[in-house]
């Protein structure tokens, strides 16, 4: 086909825009810490040893507690370390 992008550009301009994106959603992820949110326990995970659920906004929160008694609840965590993609916090007194 005519007047193709060469694949290096292609790469570079995916870069740019990756990296954009990870700047932004950090920033946005920032603006959560030491907040309280509302998170819906989905389970556990094994690799990281803790409990994981959602906000209501669908970010990914992982925090420590009892999975048994929590799994499938709503619960309240602060959110103590935001990163790009997730958040962890430790959860509030029920």
């Amino acid at each position: 086909m005519e007047n193709q992008v060469p694949d290096e550009v292609k790469k570079e301009r995916l870069q740019r825009l990756m990296d954009l994106q990870n700047r932004i959603s950090k920033e946005k992820n920032m603006k959560l810490k030491d907040k309280t949110v509302e998170v819906l326990v989905e389970g556990y995970d094994s690799k990281k040893n803790l409990l994981v659920g959602r906000t209501r906004t669908n970010k990914l929160v992982y925090f420590e507690g009892e999975p048994k008694r929590l799994s499938g609840k709503l619960v309240k965590v602060k959110i103590t370390t935001p990163k790009t993609w997730t958040l962890e916090g430790v959860l509030v007194a029920q």
